[in-house]
């Protein structure tokens, strides 16, 4: 009998080509071993198993005469059916796939990344070995049985600087938190900082985690352990086997946003850093006002109490009051394990249906995992591979503005699952997939997501509802992804014609709800791809919203469900995708970067939060008396000065950035500016803070711009003219939407 609360213990994880051939129980780890084969770690019972399995790896190639000439030993394999690439070669270890794929790059001409290259060339052995097997990390086991441990630590920063220095500073102390329920400080003051390093890695091998968790834990706590265990020659043996972490430069594209990062990999154990799961939990929430470990915390419901501080603040408290500045550090490693909880949880999931490890897992993208359950099948069912697929330009969903400004009484209406609906009502799916699966893994998934929704209804435990809870949004996620594959360029099964036609498809439809609903009174506020805001008819006889909905629904074609899922007090339209709502509980949301922007000054975006709160609720005479206390804090600098300053994420090095302020590229930054004062080795991906100096409002920020952190209470410097114009600026611009008039800040 299976486990309660593991994805094994449902029937549809028998599902071969969503969930693999292999369901074997309890893989915890792998690791390439450097003479062929893999090393693996499995859980059995209480205790952790280790073997080393054989393995060949292989790539996929198009033709064998470029084999030509290659001297090692490979075994050429041919697939079935019409395919570009129609045989597989495997080798005897990764190093030999390594030199084949550079032996057929050179023979080919082109390099396995090219469109055209001949060769499908996966560097990651244990990719390479799930593929192979079928098998998924943490078969059979729920989530409370993976060994966790969560690392947090204080630095030391000098008096007067804002962070502190690789190769410099030393760690104060050490805050350790577990799966089991532990909590436990390390302290240099007690220890020693050798003394203390040496007690955590007797704690890991003692615990023996599966995985070590933390907030930036591949550009902070890792890189801070590596450089103090080198300075107190200590071997950093965090991995299983006495094994040292490993490290290489990184980038990944979450949204908008690229980070540059340090990715760090460690033999028998998995690394999972909150930092970047915030961030991606952020791109469909968009609620974060920054990806601090506290602010993460207050947004999923399990922060603590305290004021957040910052590294400098942290440190100077450890200066000041030792035991409390302890005492702070337990506190945010039991935050930081109550938020890994929260963010881990729908990845854990994902790992038990990809072919790939945990870690991987999370730094992946939706369209890449996808892609790994194209591969895993036709490889188990020896299938050829269809060409790459040609990039070409399509049109995306419809969005429109039909309103500006204030309505009331709005409803929502929207396209269950539009895309994938689309897709199966149509049968869109990609030329490639000769096996036809891409729309039955749609149809199957949207199966599961419906019977772990019912499942989650039915029960009245609370795990049990977590757990369902979970699984049928890691089912939506995979539901809704399958769209955006086909626009993949990296995709071996993508269709970009597939993916026009489903946009098309969609344009189309949404342009047919929006006539029916005009022609029966309604008036359309906003539309955004799947959804549309409007205010249903007025006078007698009118239909109500649901009434509305169900008679639309009757006009459109079977498999295509529309819903009315929201009713709002109030709407405010600024621009297209940009609006505010008020609900029937009396909570305002805002959406879109023109009212959410994290570019815009705290203090700004409070005060524009207050107005358009004001405005929903029909109490838009009182926003200019809103607007003079604002201005007269302001002018009395009783704003504080965090309130003030704005923070910017870097897109680029400082040091590209300094190239191009020398070729006369680009134009100065105050960011930047400060970011390469310095000193520090800032990357794409991370921030500054800082506020503006001067006393007229039109001064040149990065010529008059300070860190935060060298704000002196006691002699303030902020500019309160310079604020005060961006306050009338941002009055200027809502006034005319909020029908106000003209606003002038009080002398």
């Amino acid at each position: 009998m299976h486990k309660p609360l593991s994805l094994d213990g449902l029937s549809f994880a028998e599902n071969p080509a969503l969930f693999g051939g292999d369901r074997a129980p309890g893989l915890v780890a792998a690791d390439e071993r450097k003479k062929g084969g893999l090393t693996t770690w499995w859980r059995e019972g209480e205790r952790t198993s280790v073997r080393e399995e054989p393995f060949q790896p292989f790539l996929w190639l198009a033709d064998p005469v470029l084999l030509g000439g290659y001297p090692g030993e490979v075994e050429v394999i041919p697939l079935e059916g019409e395919g570009e690439y129609r045989h597989l070669v495997r080798v005897p270890s990764m190093s030999d796939l390594r030199a084949l794929s550079r032996h057929i790059a050179s023979s080919g001409g082109l390099s396995p990344a090219h469109p055209d290259s001949p060769q499908i060339f996966l560097a990651d052995a244990v990719h390479q070995y799930l593929l192979g097997t079928g098998r998924t990390f943490f078969g059979g086991m729920a989530f409370g049985e993976l060994r966790r441990m969560q690392i947090h630590l204080a630095t030391e920063v000098p008096e007067g600087l804002e962070y502190s220095q690789l190769d410099r500073d030393p760690i104060l102390a050490l805050a350790l938190a577990d799966s089991a329920g532990n909590l436990e400080l390390l302290s240099a003051g007690e220890l020693g900082e050798k003394g203390m390093l040496e007690a955590l890695l007797q704690r890991i091998e003692a615990f023996d985690p599966d995985v070590l968790e933390g907030h930036n834990l591949f550009k902070v706590v890792l890189p801070f352990l590596a450089s103090r265990a080198r300075h107190h020659k200590l071997r950093l043996t965090l991995g299983r086997g006495r094994a040292i972490p490993r490290s290489r430069q990184s980038r990944m594209q979450i949204a908008e946003r690229t980070l540059d990062y340090p990715r760090w990999d460690l033999s028998g154990r998995e690394l999972l850093d909150i930092w970047i799961l915030a961030q991606m939990h952020d791109v469909s929430n968009r609620e974060l006002e920054s990806t601090e470990l506290a602010e993460v915390a207050r947004l999923l419901g399990v922060g603590g109490k305290d004021e957040p501080l910052s590294d400098w603040e942290r440190s100077r408290l450890f200066r000041q009051d030792r035991s409390a500045a302890e005492q702070r550090l337990l506190d945010e490693v039991a935050e930081l394990r109550r938020v890994a909880d929260v963010l881990a949880y729908p990845y854990f999931l994902q790992s038990q249906i990809f072919p790939y490890s945990y870690q991987n897992v999370v730094l992946r993208g939706n369209a890449t995992r996808i892609n790994s359950l194209f591969l895993r099948e036709y490889l188990r069912q020896g299938r050829a591979l269809p060409p790459r697929p040609v990039v070409k330009p399509f049109a995306g969903g419809l969005t429109a503005q039909e309103h500006e400004g204030l309505a009331h009484e709005v409803l929502h209406c929207d396209v269950q699952s539009l895309y994938p609906s689309l897709m199966l009502t149509w049968k869109v799916r990609p030329q490639g997939d000769t096996l036809g699966i891409f729309l039955g893994m749609l149809e199957q998934l949207r199966e599961f997501r419906l019977q772990a929704r019912s499942l989650e209804r039915q029960t009245q435990v609370p795990e049990e509802r977590r757990f369902y809870g979970a699984l049928q949004n890691t089912f939506k996620i995979l539901i809704n992804s399958f769209y955006g594959y086909l626009g993949f360029a990296q995709g071996n099964f993508a269709d970009f014609e597939a993916a026009a036609e489903v946009t098309a498809r969609g344009r189309e439809l949404l342009t047919h709800m929006i006539d029916w609903l005009k022609e029966h009174g309604a008036r359309i506020l906003e539309v955004d791809t799947d959804g549309i805001y409007f205010v249903a008819p007025e006078g007698e006889g009118a239909r109500s919203g649901e009434e509305l909905v169900e008679a639309l629904n009757s006009e459109l074609p079977e498999g295509i469900q529309v819903d009315l899922d929201g009713r709002y007090r109030a709407m405010y339209v600024h621009r297209m995708k940009n609006y505010a709502l008020l609900d029937l509980e009396g909570q305002v949301t805002l959406r879109g970067s023109g009212l959410r922007s994290r570019s815009l000054e705290p203090f700004l975006r409070q005060t524009l939060e207050e107005m358009l709160t004001l405005a929903l609720q029909d109490r838009s005479a009182e926003i200019p008396a809103l607007f003079d206390r604002v201005a007269r804090d302001l002018r009395d600098r009783r704003v504080p000065v965090k309130n003030l300053a704005r923070t910017e994420t870097l897109s680029e090095s400082p040091e590209n950035y300094a190239r191009k302020i020398e070729a006369g590229s680009r134009n100065r930054s105050a960011a930047y500016e400060l970011a390469l004062a310095s000193g520090r080795d800032l990357r794409a991906g991370d921030t500054v803070s800082y506020y503006i100096t001067g006393d007229k409002a039109s001064v040149t920020a990065y010529d008059n711009c300070r860190r935060l952190t060298d704000h002196d209470p006691e002699n303030p410097d902020e500019n309160p003219a310079y604020y005060l114009r961006k306050l009338r600026d941002l009055y200027k611009k809502f006034a005319p939407g909020l029908g106000l008039p003209e606003w002038k800040p009080p002398s």
